[in-house]
């Protein structure tokens, strides 16, 4: 489901208590132009209550109730193949027939040497996922409020690729429909 859904349901189920749905501001955060269109669009009939925002750094200083589905797992990710030289980033690049491909880069990740796997082990960085969650404790921390974010995700390191792409409700190679 996308956020402009969940967000909908949320206020269908908030028109039961109308004096509450009187008083929320709603704060969309969204980059893209695309999605904030799908957003306007999903949630026209509440347009009047909604302000959009580019960044979270531009929500308002108030108590907030964060709702967030699906988000970190769509945030870029790097990933690491451990070799015997070392970790080493993977990296896209293009092939002799000018297709993307993925490879690795030729030098060894020094922030990763004393990470122990098996060769041919995958480890994901989500840093910007991990920034954008500080910056969210942040303003829950300083303002109050609560934050319910439905991801998938795991609470102990782990190996493996988790990288996919998805294409009219199927899998599908991430490099072979990149921007689709």
């Amino acid at each position: 489901r996308r956020s402009s859904d969940l967000m909908a349901d949320a206020l269908r189920v908030l028109k039961i208590v109308p004096s509450f749905l009187d008083t929320v501001e709603i704060h969309l955060v969204e980059t893209s132009p695309v999605l904030r269109a799908a957003q306007e669009k999903s949630l026209a009939g509440f347009k009047d209550k909604i302000t959009w925002h580019v960044s979270i750094d531009t929500l308002p200083a108030k108590p907030a109730l964060i709702l967030a589905n699906e988000f970190f797992d769509a945030l870029p990710i790097r990933q690491f193949q451990k070799e015997a030289q070392g970790w080493h980033e993977r990296l896209v690049g293009l092939d002799e027939d000018n297709r993307l491909v993925l490879g690795l880069a030729a030098d060894p990740t020094a922030e990763l040497a004393a990470l122990k796997a098996d060769e041919g082990s995958v480890y994901e960085q989500a840093r910007i996922g991990a920034t954008i969650m500080r910056s969210l404790a942040r303003h829950l921390r300083s303002y109050g409020g609560v934050m319910l974010a439905v991801d998938y995700g795991y609470t102990k390191r782990a190996f493996g690729d988790t990288w996919q792409a998805l294409y009219r409700h199927a899998s599908v190679d991430p490099l072979t429909r990149a921007g689709e």
